[in-house]
């Protein structure tokens, strides 16, 4: 937690000004030097020497340290010294002080040791005392102990870290080793933490342990808590964050209920694009079909009078034009029908590939996604998982945004294609992805690798009896790094392969004349527009193989020199 270690710088920065009164000689000599004398009959010019040196020391101790209330020192015998004027002749203060911890009585076993004392009400004022916590150190001699430094700071740097605005959000507790209450100095603050104190009492827990995450219930609010605990073994204590369960479960109730919400609203626009679709394109080609069917063309007549009298024009515009270009074609000769006829359904199939490319992409999305959903409710994990490959696959394949894609986008496409045909060919098909994570981060032109893959399942596929195997691996070399494919298949005609290496090759060198592009032959033009366009990114960096393996298959190399 960030108040736990902002507790500790605090406390690091008190205990280093303990460090420093520790250190100055200017308090150390006159503090043994009063060593052994009593108060009351201490010589008075003795005394307001010791005390201005040590006063004046102390201020300036406190100087550099803006958040420091006061800086105190106790000797052993009853004399008392502060960074800052106080009441010396107060007998209500002098009583207070000597309540106080003498320095023999402190449990310390070290100089390099201190004790925290919790929030209480400042001795050294005698109105308007305020609340601060203190860290106290004692001062050794060669005889012993000779005295006590207390560094004070105000309790409002607590209150400061530990205030929340909204009350709803959570509670901030803080506790010492002996579970008494540091944060916050109220009377109610031992009602409001007992639950997680008795949780911890019944569950056998020690905050030294280790930190704590639990649900806890809380009596006094009667809701369950989320509790979260930081020990901190330099201040020794406990900083305890008690958030309302419900304040974490709200959040996510809604935006369950908003995705139920947005999944039913989906599925109703879905079903009414639907209805729209069957209403305005549908149904006219269903009675466009029936008429064409009808149509007997040995008398070039309709059969059936309910498609005849349908009225068109409030049909699609171009489903009304298939409609009068075919009563004007039944006209006409046989000859001429039987060509209006194939225009008609090449027309048909041109108007269907462009309802086609307008579909909207968020609505295959959405439409995959509830067919994932249906899957997963009814208990079959493939077919979510084919949806989630398959919608991966469209989104990257769709994306003419970018140019370029990442080794790791391009691995992740791979995956989800070859995971895609692994459920259709099952054992027919192996495949083994393994490229080095350190090539993630470097650029390919977008869709690279799938084509190579894509040849080596269509070509290596045929004749195979046994399942063919396709392996990518990607790996980092001494100055370069490199991809290779490999398949176990039938490989790639002599003939071919040829074509390809010398298209490669034509292409590398067309800066020889004007006519090579025409001599780049049509055979591997895939191939070759993948090498062009990792040509075109790395340039001479690039080295292109592609070729058969000995053992039969074919193996595809992408070698690149690093920047």
């Amino acid at each position: 937690m960030m108040i736990s270690e902002q507790l500790n710088l605090r406390v690091k920065e008190m205990n280093q000004v303990s460090y420093g009164v520790l250190a100055n000689t200017h308090v150390r000599y006159p503090l043994l030097f009063l060593n052994g004398y009593n108060y009351d009959n201490v010589n008075k010019y003795i005394y307001l020497d010791a005390h201005n040196r040590i006063t004046d020391n102390l201020f300036a101790l406190s100087l550099p340290f803006p958040d420091i209330d006061r800086i105190n020192v106790f000797s052993d015998q009853n004399m008392f010294f502060s960074s800052k004027q106080f009441n010396n002749d107060s007998e209500v203060i002098k009583e207070r002080l000597l309540a106080r911890v003498k320095p023999t009585d402190m449990e310390i076993n070290n100089n390099a040791d201190f004790i925290l004392i919790g929030p209480h009400l400042d001795e050294w004022a005698e109105d308007n005392r305020s609340i601060v916590f203190s860290l106290q150190r004692m001062i050794k001699g060669s005889q012993g102990i000779i005295g006590l430094i207390e560094v004070q700071s105000k309790y409002e740097i607590i209150n400061e870290l530990c205030n929340i605005s909204d009350i709803t959000s959570g509670r901030i507790y803080i506790i010492d080793r002996e579970d008494n209450i540091i944060y916050p100095f109220s009377e109610t603050a031992r009602d409001r933490i007992d639950f997680y104190l008795e949780w911890c009492k019944n569950n056998d827990y020690k905050k030294k342990d280790n930190d704590l995450v639990a649900r806890v219930y809380d009596d006094f609010t009667k809701t369950t808590q989320v509790v979260a605990s930081k020990y901190s073994d330099y201040t020794d204590w406990t900083v305890i964050y008690a958030l309302p369960q419900a304040f974490i479960t709200k959040p996510i109730y809604r935006i369950l209920w908003f995705i139920i919400v947005i999944g039913m609203l989906g599925a109703i626009l879905s079903f009414f694009i639907a209805y729209k679709i069957a209403s305005y394109i549908y149904t006219p080609l269903r009675k466009l079909k029936h008429k064409v069917e009808s149509f007997d063309y040995q008398s070039f007549s309709f059969t059936r009078a309910d498609d005849i009298n349908y009225d068109f024009n409030n049909a699609d515009e171009e489903i009304a034009v298939l409609n009068n270009t075919f009563d004007k074609m039944a006209l006409k000769l046989k000859k001429s029908v039987e060509e209006t006829i194939k225009t008609r359904f090449e027309v048909q199939k041109s108007y269907y590939k462009v309802l086609q490319s307008q579909i909207n992409p968020h609505f295959l999305y959405n439409t995959i996604s509830i067919i994932s959903i249906m899957g997963r409710n009814l208990g079959d994990r493939k077919i979510p998982d084919i949806c989630k490959k398959l919608t991966y696959l469209l989104k990257y394949s769709s994306d003419i945004n970018e140019d370029y894609a990442t080794v790791l986008e391009e691995k992740n496409n791979l995956s989800s294609y070859l995971g895609l045909l692994k459920y259709r060919f099952e054992h027919r098909l192996e495949y083994i992805i393994r490229i080095d994570p350190r090539l993630d981060n470097y650029l390919l032109p977008r869709m690279t690798l799938q084509p190579f893959v894509e040849n080596s399942f269509k070509h290596g596929l045929y004749g195979m009896k046994g399942p063919i195997t396709i392996q990518i691996e990607g790996r980092m070399l001494d100055q370069e790094w490199e991809i290779v494919i490999q398949d176990n298949g039938s490989g790639i005609s002599e003939d071919a392969l040829a074509d390809i290496n010398e298209s490669i090759n034509l292409f590398n060198n067309l800066d020889s004349g004007p006519d090579v592009n025409q001599q780049i032959k049509t055979t591997g033009l895939g191939v070759l527009n993948t090498f062009i366009r990792l040509k075109i990114l790395l340039g001479d960096r690039l080295t292109f193989k592609i070729g058969n393996r000995a053992n039969g298959g074919t193996e595809v190399v992408i070698r690149v020199k690093s920047e």
